[in-house]
C-alpha cells in the first residue's frame, strides 16, 4: 500500500495521510459496519443498544490528542489529532442514531467484564452500591436511509477537517475491507477503491525483515505462528474475496506498479477519472526505479527462510510470479 500512498501523494489535488496511518473505524470490531449491522440490518432491542455502547468505546479507545495522558489511556491511533474535531463530531453522530436512553439494569452492558471487575463488581454490590449492575440503554432504530446519511455526513465531516479548498479527494489506508470493499463504500457518496496484492514469498520476506518498535524482527500478525500459518492465512484471505463486487473497485499488484509503471499510471488515471497533469510531483515520493529492490526479494533467501519460500512456491504456486 505504500508504494501506491506515496504515488497519490505526488497528485496535486490528493490528500493522503502517512501511509503507517490506517482509517479503521468503519472496518473495525464495534465499528460503523457493526453499527448498521445492528440498528438498520439485524435489529433488536439487545444488538442495537450494545452496538451504541460499542462504537462508544472504540470513539474514546480511537480519540487522544497525543498528549501524555492521551497516550497512556487511549489506543494510540490519535484521531482527535489528526482529525480536529473527531471527539466533537464522534459524539454528535452517535447522539444523532440514538432515539431515546435511559438507565436500568442491563446484564448484556457487562457480557465482557473480565472475572476480576465482576469480582469488584459484586463486592461493591454487597456492601450497598446496589446500582452498580445498572448501566445505559439505548434505543435506536434508524431507518437504512437516515442512518447512511447520517453515516456520509459524520465521515465528510471527519476526513475533511484538515484539507484545504484544493483539495478534491481524499486517499485513505485499508479503511475498506480488501475482501468486498463495496460493504464500507456505501457509507460515501462517491468512493472508489484500489486493492493491492503482491507475490506471498516477498510478502513472508517483508514480513521477516520487518523490525517492531521493540527492536525484535518479524511482523507476527502476518507470519503466523509458522510458515504452515502463513500459507493457511494467505489461502483463507483470498478465498473470501467476492469476485461479483466490481463497480469503482481496482485490484491491482505491487509489482505493476514498479515494473510497468506508464502503463499503471495510464490505469489509475483512467480509474480515478482524472487527467495526468495533477501529477505535478512526478517521482518525487514514489520512484519506481528505488521499489524495484521490493520485487523478487525472495531469491536471496537461504538457510531455514528458502525452505519457506519453497513451500510457498509449492503450495501457494497460482499466486506466484517470475518477473
Amino acid at each position: 500500500k505504500g508504494a501506491y500512498n506515496n504515488l497519490f501523494a505526488e497528485f496535486k489535488t490528493h490528500h493522503t495521510h502517512l501511509y503507517e496511518f490506517e482509517f479503521d473505524i468503519i472496518r473495525t470490531q464495534g465499528g460503523i459496519i457493526d453499527l448498521y449491522t445492528a440498528l438498520v440490518e439485524r435489529w433488536s432491542p439487545v444488538r442495537s443498544s450494545e452496538a451504541i455502547r460499542d462504537f462508544k468505546k472504540i470513539v474514546r479507545s480511537y480519540s487522544g490528542e497525543k498528549t501524555f495522558f492521551d497516550r497512556l489511556t487511549t489506543g494510540g491511533r490519535h484521531y482527535g489529532h489528526i482529525f480536529p474535531g473527531f471527539n466533537l463530531a464522534s459524539q454528535g453522530y452517535i447522539d444523532s442514531l440514538v432515539d431515546t436512553s435511559w438507565r436500568g439494569q442491563w446484564p448484556f452492558a457487562f457480557d465482557q467484564t473480565s472475572g476480576m471487575q465482576m469480582l469488584v463488581y459484586k463486592v461493591l454490590y454487597n456492601i450497598g452500591f446496589k446500582d452498580i449492575f445498572e448501566d445505559d440503554i439505548y434505543l435506536s432504530a434508524p431507518t437504512d436511509r437516515e442512518f447512511k446519511k447520517k453515516t456520509i455526513r459524520y465521515l465528510y465531516n471527519i476526513l475533511s477537517s484538515n484539507t484545504g479548498d484544493d483539495i478534491s479527494t481524499i486517499v485513505m489506508n485499508n479503511a475498506f475491507e480488501p475482501f468486498d470493499p463495496s460493504i464500507s463504500m456505501q457509507f460515501f457518496d462517491y468512493a472508489k477503491s484500489i486493492v493491492i496484492d503482491r507475490d506471498p514469498r516477498d510478502i513472508y520476506m517483508a514480513a521477516w525483515d520487518y523490525t517492531n518498535k521493540d527492536g525484535s524482527k518479524g511482523w507476527k500478525a502476518t507470519l503466523g505462528s509458522d510458515i504452515e500459518g502463513f500459507i493457511q492465512r494467505y489461502k483463507l484471505y483470498r478465498d473470501k474475496i467476492n469476485h461479483s463486487a466490481k463497480d469503482n473497485i481496482l485490484r491491482i499488484t505491487f509489482e505493476k506498479l514498479v515494473l510497468d509503471y506508464e502503463n499503471t499510471l495510464g490505469i489509475i488515471f483512467d480509474f480515478i477519472e482524472e487527467d495526468r497533469t495533477i501529477h505535478t510531483n512526478k517521482k518525487k515520493y514514489f520512484d519506481p526505479d528505488i521499489s524495484k529492490k521490493g520485487v523478487g526479494m525472495w531469491k536471496n533467501a537461504d538457510g531455514q527462510l528458502k525452505k519457506d519460500i519453497e513451500k510457498i512456491q509449492s503450495e501457494l504456486k497460482e499466486y506466484c510470479k517470475d518477473y
